[in-house]
């Protein structure tokens, strides 16, 4: 099993930029460039390993855009990708941001857990709530 707190989470080396595990997990090569140029783009590792990776951009004063969060299949259902998307949210906040919105792609259901709401074509996290 998978302890969290051994994970380290850190702007990628040239040499760990996540593009295969991002092809892997059907990106296209428009969605690749997008999470490769992201403002913040940030790998998971244990030990030497890159485990998953998120990137997100700003898109205003207060808000966010997570593009997604990818786990290596091999990690998946450890708590890491939920985990990640933590980490992404504690950043946004760290820089002033009050949302944080992504596509609806991939698994709802850990998004819904976080407190990802639905609104049109998006998943939206409210860091301050009404």
């Amino acid at each position: 099993m998978l302890n969290l707190r051994d994970i380290e989470v850190f702007k990628p080396y040239a040499d760990e930029v996540p593009e295969a595990m991002l092809v892997d997990a059907g990106g296209d090569d428009r969605c690749v460039t997008t999470w490769l140029e992201a403002a913040t783009l940030r790998v998971a590792k244990l030990d030497a390993e890159v485990l998953g990776c998120y990137a997100m951009d700003r898109l205003s004063t207060f808000e966010f855009r997570l593009h997604g969060v990818v786990v290596v299949p091999t990690r998946r259902k450890q708590g890491l990708g939920r985990w990640l998307t933590g980490h992404a949210i504690g950043v946004a906040e760290s820089k002033g941001g009050r949302q944080v919105s992504l596509p609806q792609v991939g698994s709802s259901r850990c998004f819904q857990h976080i407190g990802f709401v639905r609104r049109e074509q998006d998943w939206v996290f409210d860091l301050i709530q009404e």
